[in-house]
């Protein structure tokens, strides 16, 4: 009878043990999780920078310029060939620099639009609407291969400007920056409005080849065939507007394009300026950031109200005058939670507005 109190004894002992054991590891487990989401509601930019791992999306930059004369910056970017659609919440810019005094400030935000007075807007937006958007590329000397034409889609552009018109006659093209003279390549896309519904047959004259489609139809190619389909130049279109995509690669020697339109009352000859259009989409600013989507970002310092370590009267910090003022550098980091992070460090040698910074 003894022997059997005592088992007794034993096992709510042990029972007891273990009620306590898992009252403690249930205890920390909370703590832990109560931590982890306190730390995720008041993580910076900077924290997510280090808890970053240099895998997988990244945001590729393209330019830094000079957006107006007081503290802020203008960015033309894009999320890398290969990257997933980003929310803007997810996306997070940290610009640093060290003053005159020696002093270390920091500001930040991410790319909710809220975070901006200029709101983050397509780079090809209605605001800024006539002429195409191109985008410029080096390519490999490709004379023995078969099928020479680049892919443009995992391409990483040298140079992207507006273009008033894709035609340019005699010579190597003008003004392509650190684009070669040879085997280089450029992408145009945009609108064409069309000013009256009638039946219109395109044409080209090019150096060396050449693609274009109009509403996603291809009109025009010389060179290698596209497997599968011809092109067919002759369209009825309606008054209104079509999306326009031109291939162009410049392999040797000399390089011209012109692209030419006619119709039922007009002999054929080249389309006019006013008739391209980057964009006829809203400029309001994106939730979500897509690759392949040219971006512009006037990257606003808010004097420290986004986020900053200094929100001193100094406020002028890291700013295009300030830099040039004082002969300050700064860096500038471009962060996706999760993927990798770009970095730039630059100078201002002019504060003019526009002016790119190096």
């Amino acid at each position: 009878m003894r022997r059997n109190r005592k088992d007794i004894l034993a096992m709510v002992g042990v029972d007891t043990m273990v009620v306590f054991i898992a009252t403690i590891l249930l205890s920390t487990l909370v703590m832990v999780t109560i931590i982890s989401v306190a730390e995720r509601v008041i993580q910076t930019p900077e924290r997510v920078l280090i808890e970053t791992i240099n895998t997988g999306d990244k945001i590729l930059l393209h330019e830094v310029y000079v957006y107006d004369g007081y503290d802020n910056y203008g960015l033309i970017m894009e999320l890398a060939p290969g990257s997933m659609p980003q929310s803007a919440e997810d996306m997070y810019w940290i610009l640093q620099c060290t003053d005159e005094n020696d002093e270390f400030r920091s500001y930040w935000g991410n790319f909710e639009g809220s975070n901006f007075d200029d709101a983050p807007v397509e780079f090809s937006n209605d605001t800024i609407a006539r002429g195409l958007l191109g985008k410029y590329y080096d390519v490999p000397d490709r004379s023995g291969d078969s099928d020479p034409w680049p892919e443009f889609t995992f391409m990483i552009p040298q140079l992207i400007r507006y273009d008033t018109n894709p035609n340019f006659v005699g010579g190597n093209h003008d003004g392509v920056g650190s684009v070669d003279a040879d085997w280089y390549a450029i992408s145009w896309s945009g609108y064409l409005f069309v000013d009256d519904t009638d039946t219109y047959t395109f044409d080209a004259s090019v150096n060396d080849r050449a693609r274009v489609w109009i509403d996603d139809k291809l009109v025009y190619a010389n060179g290698v065939a596209i497997e599968g389909y011809d092109p067919e130049p002759t369209m009825q279109l309606s008054r209104g507007y079509y999306s326009i995509t031109i291939h162009y690669e410049q392999q040797t020697l000399g390089s011209s394009f012109e692209l030419s339109w006619s119709n039922g009352t007009s002999a054929n000859a080249p389309i006019p300026d006013a008739n391209y259009y980057r964009s006829i989409g809203s400029s309001s600013p994106p939730d979500d950031f897509f690759p392949g989507v040219i971006y512009e970002i006037s990257l606003d310092q808010k004097n420290g109200d986004t986020g900053s370590n200094d929100p001193s009267a100094n406020n002028q910090a890291c700013g295009p005058n300030h830099l040039y003022e004082e002969g300050l550098s700064a860096t500038l980091r471009l962060i996706i939670a999760g993927g990798q992070y770009t970095e730039a460090q630059f100078t201002v040698n002019n504060p003019q507005v526009g002016t790119r910074v190096t």
